[in-house]
């Protein structure tokens, strides 16, 4: 019967040292959870921070290149319209002299210029 008081006793003694160490783990795990959820609360301000100076940096970047694209696309559009009036200017001429430049038709008046010029030299005319 002794032996099994202090069977006893040892296994009470036992259960209330296992009961203390599972509640100062459970105490160390809570500490550990809170401090965890500290540095995330301050890591989320600094990453909102960070994130928002990213996001405003990505948008200033966004809005530069908007920008130089409207730009390009101006100039694209400016060299565009120009090319197709060039184009169009040439189809206006093809329409006047349907021929290459080389086999344009001579002017008139500088066909008549040279005929009095030779005229005048065989005396034909003074």
């Amino acid at each position: 019967e002794a032996l099994q008081n202090e069977e006893s006793k040892y296994r009470e003694e036992l259960r209330i040292k296992r009961e203390k160490e599972k509640e100062e783990e459970e105490e160390r795990k809570r500490q550990e959870q809170q401090r965890l959820q500290e540095m995330m609360a301050s890591n989320n301000d600094t990453n909102n921070n960070s994130n928002s100076n990213n996001n405003n940096n990505n948008n200033n970047n966004n809005n530069n290149n908007n920008n130089n694209n409207n730009i390009e696309s101006q100039q694209m559009d400016k060299k565009h319209s120009s090319v197709l009036q060039q184009q169009q200017d040439n189809e206006i001429a093809k329409e006047e002299f349907p021929y290459p430049e080389e086999y344009r038709p001579p002017d008139v008046w500088s066909i008549c210029l040279v005929v009095f010029v030779f005229c005048c030299k065989k005396g034909l005319i003074f």
